[in-house]
Protein backbone atom coordinates (compact mmCIF):
# COMPACT_ATOMS: atom_id res chain seq x y z
CA UNK A 1 0.00 0.00 0.00
CA UNK A 2 1.36 3.54 -0.85
CA UNK A 3 1.86 5.67 1.59
CA UNK A 4 0.81 9.03 2.07
CA UNK A 5 1.41 11.04 5.03
CA UNK A 6 -1.19 13.70 6.11
CA UNK A 7 -0.82 17.09 7.06
CA UNK A 8 -1.29 16.63 10.40
CA UNK A 9 2.12 14.39 10.64
CA UNK A 10 3.64 17.58 9.54
CA UNK A 11 2.33 19.31 12.26
CA UNK A 12 3.38 17.05 14.73
CA UNK A 13 6.84 16.84 13.05
CA UNK A 14 6.79 20.77 13.34
CA UNK A 15 6.37 20.66 17.15
CA UNK A 16 9.02 18.03 17.87
CA UNK A 17 11.43 20.11 15.83
CA UNK A 18 10.56 23.24 17.91
CA UNK A 19 11.09 21.11 20.62
CA UNK A 20 14.09 19.85 19.61
CA UNK A 21 15.52 23.30 19.01
CA UNK A 22 14.74 24.79 22.31
CA UNK A 23 11.69 26.86 21.34
CA UNK A 24 9.24 25.11 23.29
CA UNK A 25 6.32 23.01 22.58
CA UNK A 26 4.80 25.20 19.86
CA UNK A 27 4.16 25.18 16.24
CA UNK A 28 4.67 29.12 16.19
CA UNK A 29 7.16 29.87 18.47
CA UNK A 30 6.29 32.37 21.25
CA UNK A 31 2.71 31.22 20.67
CA UNK A 32 1.44 28.27 23.19
CA UNK A 33 -1.41 26.33 21.75
CA UNK A 34 -1.35 23.00 21.63
CA UNK A 35 -2.29 22.24 18.26
CA UNK A 36 -1.86 17.96 18.49
CA UNK A 37 -3.51 15.53 20.50
CA UNK A 38 -0.66 13.07 21.01
CA UNK A 39 1.59 14.75 23.52
CA UNK A 40 3.78 11.34 24.33
CA UNK A 41 4.34 10.93 20.37
CA UNK A 42 5.58 14.34 20.10
CA UNK A 43 8.08 13.97 22.72
CA UNK A 44 9.34 10.65 21.12
CA UNK A 45 9.60 12.37 17.34
CA UNK A 46 11.98 15.10 19.10
CA UNK A 47 15.19 13.34 20.08
CA UNK A 48 15.11 12.27 16.74
CA UNK A 49 14.86 15.86 15.36
CA UNK A 50 17.00 16.94 17.52
CA UNK A 51 19.86 14.03 15.74
CA UNK A 52 19.32 15.85 12.54
CA UNK A 53 17.05 12.75 10.97
CA UNK A 54 14.49 13.88 8.63
CA UNK A 55 10.71 12.52 10.45
CA UNK A 56 9.13 12.15 7.29
CA UNK A 57 11.45 9.32 6.88
CA UNK A 58 11.67 8.31 10.42
CA UNK A 59 7.80 8.11 11.56
CA UNK A 60 6.46 5.75 9.00
CA UNK A 61 9.36 3.06 10.27
CA UNK A 62 8.42 3.35 13.95
CA UNK A 63 5.02 3.13 13.46
CA UNK A 64 5.59 0.35 11.08
CA UNK A 65 7.70 -1.56 13.84
CA UNK A 66 4.66 -0.81 16.34
CA UNK A 67 2.20 -2.46 13.64
CA UNK A 68 4.31 -5.29 13.32
CA UNK A 69 4.68 -5.62 17.18
CA UNK A 70 0.83 -5.73 17.87
CA UNK A 71 1.05 -8.50 15.25
CA UNK A 72 3.37 -10.52 16.77
CA UNK A 73 1.62 -10.43 20.01
CA UNK A 74 -1.72 -11.02 18.89
CA UNK A 75 -1.38 -14.24 18.91
CA UNK A 76 -0.17 -14.66 22.65
CA UNK A 77 -2.56 -12.62 23.95
CA UNK A 78 -5.15 -14.50 22.20
CA UNK A 79 -3.61 -17.80 23.88
CA UNK A 80 -4.05 -16.21 27.03
CA UNK A 81 -7.51 -14.71 26.57
CA UNK A 82 -8.37 -18.99 26.27
CA UNK A 83 -6.14 -19.67 29.00
CA UNK A 84 -3.48 -21.33 27.00
CA UNK A 85 0.52 -20.92 27.52
CA UNK A 86 1.41 -21.44 23.47
CA UNK A 87 -0.86 -19.79 20.55
CA UNK A 88 -2.63 -22.29 18.37
CA UNK A 89 -3.50 -21.89 14.27
CA UNK A 90 -6.43 -20.02 16.10
CA UNK A 91 -4.99 -17.51 17.68
CA UNK A 92 -2.75 -17.20 14.82
CA UNK A 93 -5.58 -16.07 12.94
CA UNK A 94 -6.31 -13.41 14.72
CA UNK A 95 -2.84 -12.03 13.87
CA UNK A 96 -3.79 -12.58 9.89
CA UNK A 97 -6.89 -11.06 10.29
CA UNK A 98 -5.29 -8.37 11.35
CA UNK A 99 -2.35 -7.75 9.23
CA UNK A 100 -5.11 -8.00 6.45
CA UNK A 101 -7.29 -5.40 7.41
CA UNK A 102 -6.74 -2.08 4.98
CA UNK A 103 -6.66 0.41 8.16
CA UNK A 104 -4.63 -1.13 10.11
CA UNK A 105 -1.87 -1.58 7.30
CA UNK A 106 -1.70 1.81 5.85
CA UNK A 107 -1.67 3.46 9.70
CA UNK A 108 0.83 1.06 10.00
CA UNK A 109 3.05 3.39 8.23
CA UNK A 110 1.26 6.43 8.49
CA UNK A 111 3.79 8.47 10.44
CA UNK A 112 0.88 9.27 13.38
CA UNK A 113 0.56 7.77 16.75
CA UNK A 114 -2.19 5.69 15.80
CA UNK A 115 -0.70 2.32 15.93
CA UNK A 116 1.87 2.94 18.93
CA UNK A 117 -1.40 3.66 20.10
CA UNK A 118 -2.62 0.59 19.50
CA UNK A 119 0.19 -1.24 20.74
CA UNK A 120 0.25 0.38 24.67
CA UNK A 121 -3.41 -0.65 24.13
CA UNK A 122 -2.47 -4.00 23.99
CA UNK A 123 0.04 -4.39 26.06
CA UNK A 124 -2.14 -3.40 28.78
CA UNK A 125 -4.46 -5.76 27.87
CA UNK A 126 -2.04 -8.74 27.54
CA UNK A 127 -1.20 -7.86 31.23
CA UNK A 128 -4.41 -7.15 32.75
CA UNK A 129 -5.30 -10.80 32.08
CA UNK A 130 -2.04 -12.36 32.95
CA UNK A 131 -2.97 -10.07 36.65
CA UNK A 132 -6.20 -11.52 36.86
CA UNK A 133 -5.14 -14.83 36.19
CA UNK A 134 -1.85 -14.80 39.07
CA UNK A 135 -4.57 -12.38 41.55
CA UNK A 136 -1.70 -9.23 41.48
CA UNK A 137 0.01 -7.07 39.36
CA UNK A 138 0.15 -3.37 38.29
CA UNK A 139 2.16 -3.50 35.18
CA UNK A 140 -0.60 -3.07 33.01
CA UNK A 141 -1.95 0.47 34.89
CA UNK A 142 1.73 1.72 33.50
CA UNK A 143 1.06 1.09 29.76
CA UNK A 144 -2.37 2.48 29.76
CA UNK A 145 -1.37 4.94 31.69
CA UNK A 146 1.23 5.98 29.11
CA UNK A 147 -1.45 5.67 26.80
CA UNK A 148 -3.31 8.83 28.67
CA UNK A 149 -0.29 10.54 27.70
CA UNK A 150 -0.74 9.54 23.84
CA UNK A 151 -4.61 10.27 22.99
CA UNK A 152 -6.40 11.85 25.89
CA UNK A 153 -9.36 9.49 25.32
CA UNK A 154 -7.59 6.58 26.50
CA UNK A 155 -9.26 8.04 30.08
CA UNK A 156 -12.19 6.24 28.64
CA UNK A 157 -10.17 2.91 28.29
CA UNK A 158 -8.60 3.07 31.95
CA UNK A 159 -12.46 3.33 33.28
CA UNK A 160 -13.03 0.09 30.89
CA UNK A 161 -10.02 -1.31 32.55
CA UNK A 162 -10.96 -0.50 35.59
CA UNK A 163 -14.23 -1.91 35.77
CA UNK A 164 -12.94 -5.11 34.27
CA UNK A 165 -10.92 -5.38 37.63
CA UNK A 166 -13.55 -4.64 40.08
CA UNK A 167 -15.49 -7.32 37.99
CA UNK A 168 -13.04 -10.16 37.79
CA UNK A 169 -10.02 -8.80 40.12
CA UNK A 170 -6.70 -9.32 40.82
CA UNK A 171 -6.91 -8.70 44.27
CA UNK A 172 -8.11 -11.93 46.68
CA UNK A 173 -10.90 -10.95 49.58
CA UNK A 174 -12.79 -7.46 49.39
CA UNK A 175 -9.72 -5.63 51.34
CA UNK A 176 -6.99 -7.00 48.89
CA UNK A 177 -9.58 -6.23 45.81
CA UNK A 178 -9.66 -2.97 47.14
CA UNK A 179 -5.90 -1.99 47.83
CA UNK A 180 -5.35 -3.30 43.87
CA UNK A 181 -7.49 -0.83 42.55
CA UNK A 182 -6.13 2.03 44.75
CA UNK A 183 -2.74 0.93 43.77
CA UNK A 184 -3.65 0.38 40.22
CA UNK A 185 -5.25 3.83 39.83
CA UNK A 186 -2.67 5.59 41.53
CA UNK A 187 -0.02 4.12 38.54
CA UNK A 188 -2.32 5.08 35.98
CA UNK A 189 -2.55 8.95 37.89
CA UNK A 190 1.73 9.77 38.12
CA UNK A 191 1.53 9.50 34.26
CA UNK A 192 -1.83 11.25 33.91
CA UNK A 193 -1.99 14.14 36.47
CA UNK A 194 1.77 15.50 35.69
CA UNK A 195 0.61 16.33 31.92
CA UNK A 196 -2.65 17.82 33.16
CA UNK A 197 -0.79 20.48 35.30
CA UNK A 198 1.88 20.74 32.29
CA UNK A 199 -0.93 21.50 29.78
CA UNK A 200 -2.79 23.68 32.31
CA UNK A 201 0.51 25.77 33.21
CA UNK A 202 1.65 25.78 29.80
CA UNK A 203 -1.06 26.19 27.81
CA UNK A 204 -3.82 27.70 30.09
CA UNK A 205 -6.34 25.06 29.35
CA UNK A 206 -7.18 21.22 30.51
CA UNK A 207 -7.83 19.62 27.12
CA UNK A 208 -5.54 20.08 23.46
CA UNK A 209 -6.97 22.74 21.39
CA UNK A 210 -7.71 20.10 18.88
CA UNK A 211 -10.83 18.68 21.31
CA UNK A 212 -12.27 22.39 20.86
CA UNK A 213 -11.81 22.16 16.98
CA UNK A 214 -12.84 18.47 16.47
CA UNK A 215 -16.60 19.37 18.92
CA UNK A 216 -16.63 23.00 17.63
CA UNK A 217 -19.75 21.90 15.73
CA UNK A 218 -21.95 21.05 19.48
CA UNK A 219 -22.15 17.75 20.89
CA UNK A 220 -25.49 16.62 18.66
CA UNK A 221 -23.68 17.06 15.23
CA UNK A 222 -20.35 15.15 16.65
CA UNK A 223 -22.15 12.33 17.93
CA UNK A 224 -24.17 12.16 14.47
CA UNK A 225 -20.64 12.43 12.56
CA UNK A 226 -19.17 9.42 15.02
CA UNK A 227 -22.22 7.38 14.50
CA UNK A 228 -21.56 7.69 10.68
CA UNK A 229 -18.40 7.30 10.72
CA UNK A 230 -18.67 3.93 13.27
CA UNK A 231 -21.09 2.63 10.90
CA UNK A 232 -18.72 2.90 7.75
CA UNK A 233 -16.05 1.60 9.73
CA UNK A 234 -18.35 -1.69 10.84
CA UNK A 235 -19.09 -1.68 7.21
CA UNK A 236 -15.39 -2.80 6.89
CA UNK A 237 -15.77 -5.57 9.27
CA UNK A 238 -18.05 -7.35 6.78
CA UNK A 239 -16.77 -9.16 3.48
CA UNK A 240 -17.46 -6.81 1.19
CA UNK A 241 -14.45 -7.07 -1.31
CA UNK A 242 -14.30 -3.02 -0.83
CA UNK A 243 -17.80 -2.17 -1.59
CA UNK A 244 -19.49 -0.71 0.94
CA UNK A 245 -23.51 -0.11 1.56
CA UNK A 246 -26.46 -0.67 3.86
CA UNK A 247 -26.15 -4.54 3.75
CA UNK A 248 -22.25 -4.12 4.79
CA UNK A 249 -23.10 -1.96 7.70
CA UNK A 250 -25.95 -4.16 8.80
CA UNK A 251 -23.88 -7.31 8.56
CA UNK A 252 -20.80 -5.18 10.51
CA UNK A 253 -23.05 -4.25 13.02
CA UNK A 254 -24.04 -7.81 13.76
CA UNK A 255 -20.98 -8.79 14.03
CA UNK A 256 -20.04 -5.73 16.88
CA UNK A 257 -23.00 -6.42 18.52
CA UNK A 258 -22.41 -10.26 18.01
CA UNK A 259 -18.92 -10.64 20.13
CA UNK A 260 -19.78 -8.21 22.61
CA UNK A 261 -22.50 -10.11 23.21
CA UNK A 262 -19.98 -12.99 23.17
CA UNK A 263 -17.90 -11.50 25.52
CA UNK A 264 -19.61 -9.74 28.20
CA UNK A 265 -20.47 -12.87 30.28
CA UNK A 266 -17.27 -14.62 29.86
CA UNK A 267 -14.93 -13.50 32.66
CA UNK A 268 -11.73 -13.88 30.43
CA UNK A 269 -13.30 -11.95 27.43
CA UNK A 270 -14.87 -8.99 30.09
CA UNK A 271 -11.74 -6.90 29.80
CA UNK A 272 -11.38 -6.78 25.97
CA UNK A 273 -15.11 -6.73 25.42
CA UNK A 274 -14.81 -3.38 27.40
CA UNK A 275 -12.18 -1.85 25.87
CA UNK A 276 -14.21 -2.45 22.53
CA UNK A 277 -17.65 -0.64 24.32
CA UNK A 278 -15.28 1.95 25.63
CA UNK A 279 -13.95 2.26 21.87
CA UNK A 280 -17.12 2.89 20.40
CA UNK A 281 -18.14 5.68 23.33
CA UNK A 282 -14.62 7.34 22.31
CA UNK A 283 -15.55 7.60 19.02
CA UNK A 284 -18.94 8.60 19.05
CA UNK A 285 -18.07 11.33 21.36
CA UNK A 286 -15.05 12.69 19.15
CA UNK A 287 -17.20 12.53 16.05
CA UNK A 288 -14.89 10.64 13.93
CA UNK A 289 -12.03 12.17 11.72
CA UNK A 290 -11.87 13.07 7.94
CA UNK A 291 -9.13 10.81 7.07
CA UNK A 292 -9.26 7.42 5.13
CA UNK A 293 -9.65 3.73 6.24
CA UNK A 294 -10.59 4.87 9.79
CA UNK A 295 -7.81 6.34 11.61
CA UNK A 296 -9.61 6.51 14.92
CA UNK A 297 -10.66 3.21 15.22
CA UNK A 298 -7.94 1.48 14.06
CA UNK A 299 -6.70 1.39 18.04
CA UNK A 300 -9.35 -0.90 18.42
CA UNK A 301 -8.66 -3.20 15.65
CA UNK A 302 -6.44 -5.69 17.22
CA UNK A 303 -9.46 -6.07 20.76
CA UNK A 304 -11.77 -6.05 17.93
CA UNK A 305 -9.88 -8.85 16.29
CA UNK A 306 -9.36 -11.12 19.33
CA UNK A 307 -13.18 -11.00 19.98
CA UNK A 308 -14.22 -12.34 16.62
CA UNK A 309 -11.92 -14.88 16.77
CA UNK A 310 -12.49 -16.21 20.44
CA UNK A 311 -16.40 -15.77 19.04
CA UNK A 312 -15.56 -18.01 16.81
CA UNK A 313 -13.52 -20.42 18.00
CA UNK A 314 -16.56 -20.98 20.88
CA UNK A 315 -18.87 -21.29 18.48
CA UNK A 316 -17.08 -23.84 16.61
CA UNK A 317 -16.61 -25.98 19.82
CA UNK A 318 -19.92 -25.50 20.90
CA UNK A 319 -22.22 -26.15 17.33
CA UNK A 320 -21.04 -29.39 15.65
CA UNK A 321 -19.85 -29.37 11.88
CA UNK A 322 -19.32 -25.57 12.49
CA UNK A 323 -15.47 -25.48 12.36
CA UNK A 324 -15.02 -25.66 8.45
CA UNK A 325 -17.02 -23.58 7.78
CA UNK A 326 -15.75 -21.18 10.08
CA UNK A 327 -12.38 -21.70 8.62
CA UNK A 328 -13.80 -20.62 5.14
CA UNK A 329 -15.42 -17.61 6.62
CA UNK A 330 -12.16 -16.85 7.75
CA UNK A 331 -9.94 -17.01 4.21
CA UNK A 332 -12.46 -14.56 2.79
CA UNK A 333 -12.64 -12.17 5.37
CA UNK A 334 -8.84 -12.04 5.02
CA UNK A 335 -9.42 -11.92 0.89
CA UNK A 336 -11.91 -9.12 1.34
CA UNK A 337 -9.41 -7.34 3.73
CA UNK A 338 -6.57 -7.21 1.14
CA UNK A 339 -9.09 -6.27 -1.66
CA UNK A 340 -10.54 -3.91 -0.10
CA UNK A 341 -6.83 -2.33 0.73
CA UNK A 342 -6.06 -2.72 -3.17
CA UNK A 343 -9.44 -0.90 -3.63
CA UNK A 344 -8.86 1.67 -1.23
CA UNK A 345 -4.99 2.68 -2.72
CA UNK A 346 -6.21 4.80 -5.46
CA UNK A 347 -10.13 4.75 -5.62
CA UNK A 348 -12.31 7.41 -5.22
CA UNK A 349 -12.35 7.19 -1.04
CA UNK A 350 -8.54 5.93 -1.20
CA UNK A 351 -5.52 7.58 -0.79
CA UNK A 352 -5.89 9.94 -3.41
CA UNK A 353 -8.94 11.92 -1.96
CA UNK A 354 -5.64 12.48 1.26
CA UNK A 355 -3.91 14.67 -1.69
CA UNK A 356 -6.52 16.23 -3.03
CA UNK A 357 -7.48 18.03 0.33
CA UNK A 358 -9.74 17.58 3.11
CA UNK A 359 -12.16 20.59 3.07
CA UNK A 360 -12.91 19.77 -1.15
CA UNK A 361 -13.83 16.29 -0.37
CA UNK A 362 -16.17 17.03 2.23
CA UNK A 363 -17.54 19.94 0.24
CA UNK A 364 -17.70 17.42 -2.68
CA UNK A 365 -19.63 14.88 -0.63
CA UNK A 366 -21.76 17.64 1.16
CA UNK A 367 -20.41 16.06 4.52
CA UNK A 368 -21.59 17.80 8.01
CA UNK A 369 -18.13 17.95 8.98
CA UNK A 370 -17.30 20.48 6.15
CA UNK A 371 -19.42 22.79 8.39
CA UNK A 372 -17.73 21.86 11.58
CA UNK A 373 -14.61 22.65 9.88
CA UNK A 374 -15.92 26.24 8.77
CA UNK A 375 -16.07 27.14 12.35
CA UNK A 376 -12.54 26.05 13.98
CA UNK A 377 -11.68 29.41 13.53
CA UNK A 378 -14.35 30.75 15.83
CA UNK A 379 -14.50 27.52 18.09
CA UNK A 380 -11.01 26.38 18.02
CA UNK A 381 -9.50 29.04 20.26
CA UNK A 382 -6.49 29.56 18.36
CA UNK A 383 -6.45 27.05 15.67
CA UNK A 384 -6.28 29.92 13.01
CA UNK A 385 -2.79 30.64 14.14
CA UNK A 386 -1.83 26.88 14.17
CA UNK A 387 -2.76 26.10 10.47
CA UNK A 388 -0.28 28.95 9.40
CA UNK A 389 2.78 28.20 7.80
Amino acid sequence: MAVYQVDDAFIVYRYAANLARGAGFVFNPGERVEGVTCFLWTLFLAPFAAAGLKLPVVAPVLTAGAGCAVVLLLPFVSARLAGRARPDPWDGAAAVLLAAHPGFAYWSVGALETVPYALLLVLALRDQVAEQERGSGRRSAGWIGAATLMRPEALLLVTALLLGRVLDGPGRGARGRVRDLLAWSGVVLAFFLPLLAFRRLYFGDWLPNTFYARTGAGWTDTVHDGRVYTLGFVSSLAPGFGYHDTFTGAIGVGILLGIVAFGLPRSRLLSVTLLVMALVLAVLLEGGDWMVLFRFWVPGLPVIVLLMVAAARGLAGEVRGLRPYAGVLGVVLVASYVWAGHDARDGPDGLAVNARGRVDFYEARGDLTVRRLARIGFHGRGVARIERR
